[in-house]
């Protein structure tokens, strides 16, 4: 978590559950792989759907002001 919070600026409620979403990978939603997927290539391309825009709020608090870039598509 602490390699998170130094790497993008996240505060360290948020870098703690992306440490969470990142370990339960195998269990996860298609939604929460195409984030942990999006944190680790370090660009996030959200659909543009009401989920898409969901996804993509959440990817900004996770990923910090410094992490992966989040994109909006359509």
């Amino acid at each position: 978590m602490n390699a998170w919070v130094a790497r993008t600026g996240a505060t360290p409620e948020p870098a703690t559950l992306w440490s969470v979403l990142d370990e339960l990978l195998a269990q996860a939603s298609d939604e929460t792989r195409l984030l942990v997927a999006g944190g680790r290539a370090g660009r996030l391309e959200a659909p543009g759907d009401a989920r898409g825009r969901c996804l993509a709020e959440l990817a900004r608090r996770l990923f910090g002001e410094r992490g992966p870039s989040v994109v909006e598509e359509g």
